[in-house]
């Protein structure tokens, strides 16, 4: 028999079938209460501390390296700790988790609601990477994906050539006996630049003090960096630093931002998100019966997959499913 379910994709998604209701990335409270809540990863456009308080009584599934990165006190309520190939049964969901690939501790999550397949991906980088292993591509019913660069223009090159690119300025900068900071997000690409500078020059990078916060916890999970200095607040030296991605980030010598914003900017497009081509492969490696696209460029990857691939897509703000 044909079973109803219903997609709401507003500040996080609100995933219902006729007797549960699972919330995923929630930064504002939901309309309808939820029996689950599924927190993917740590980046802030993913999780309130404050919405995950209000639902003090409910589950919440986050990794464990996601729960030292935003609960590092334990004062969150309710929270079930996970790792990559587990499965859990809460109140008779069942829900698996796999790896993402997008930053420490990063998951996906499959969830059967009445023999139904739910995948949902959160942040996904299916891209080998000198930290983090790729995310897994996870097969479903429906799937979930996100669509940050979810169009054509956001393709980027071989991660090995981003380095390249990358090292080549910063060794320019420091011959030349000025100061040169790569400038990525704290969480995530931070981290990659960090071990990318200590591998490739002969001098240990200058690193920011809230991003070694962050390196901190990395180690702490087997993820080593090498060695780095710690930035004070002295004038800078003619040494390579890592800094935070910032527009208002002031810092007196060459500045390179590393984000998959910059490809076709002045910047290098290092990201740790699929590329339009990665997420199209993953959509078609996971061949789902649905696709709903959500974050960024989600209408316009809902368009060329319904109308470039065939696939049944949605982009709408609310979906109802019989399937």
């Amino acid at each position: 028999m044909p079973k109803k379910y219903n997609i709401l994709v507003q500040k996080g998604i609100l995933l219902r079938s006729e007797d549960k209701t699972i919330l995923f990335d929630p930064v504002s409270v939901a309309e309808i209460p939820p029996d689950l809540i599924v927190v993917s990863h740590a980046h802030h456009d993913h999780f309130s501390i404050r919405v995950l308080k209000k639902y003090a009584d409910i589950p919440k599934i986050m990794s464990r390296a996601t729960r030292a990165l935003i609960d590092p006190q334990n004062r969150l309520n309710n929270v079930i700790e996970v790792e990559y190939g587990t499965q859990i049964d809460i109140d008779g969901v069942t829900i698996e988790v796999f790896n993402a690939g997008h930053i420490l501790g990063s998951i996906q999550v499959r969830i059967d609601l009445n023999d139904t397949m739910f995948v949902y991906t959160g942040d996904v980088n299916t891209e080998k990477r000198m930290i983090l292993k790729p995310g897994e591509v996870v097969k479903g019913d429906v799937l979930l994906i996100e669509a940050t660069y979810g169009v054509e223009k956001y393709i980027f090159p071989p991660r090995r050539e981003l380095y390249r690119r990358i090292v080549e300025s910063v060794k320019t900068k420091i011959e030349e006996n000025k100061p040169v900071a790569v400038m990525g997000r704290k969480i995530g690409v931070a981290q990659e630049l960090t071990i990318l500078l200590n591998m490739s020059l002969s001098m240990p990078p200058v690193v920011e003090s809230e991003i070694v916060q962050v390196n901190e916890i990395y180690e702490a999970f087997g993820i080593h960096l090498g060695k780095y200095i710690i930035a004070d607040e002295a004038e800078p030296v003619p040494l390579p630093y890592v800094i935070k991605l910032s527009k208002k980030k002031r810092f007196p010598g060459e500045k390179i931002p590393c984000t998959g914003w910059m490809v076709n900017g002045r910047g290098v497009p290092l990201s740790s998100h699929s590329d339009f081509s990665r997420l199209t492969e993953y959509v078609l490696e996971s061949s789902p019966q649905v696709v709903i696209p959500v974050y960024g460029y989600r209408r316009e990857f809902a368009f060329f997959l319904k109308n470039e691939l065939g696939f049944s897509s949605y982009s709408d703000d609310k979906v109802e499913l019989i399937l």
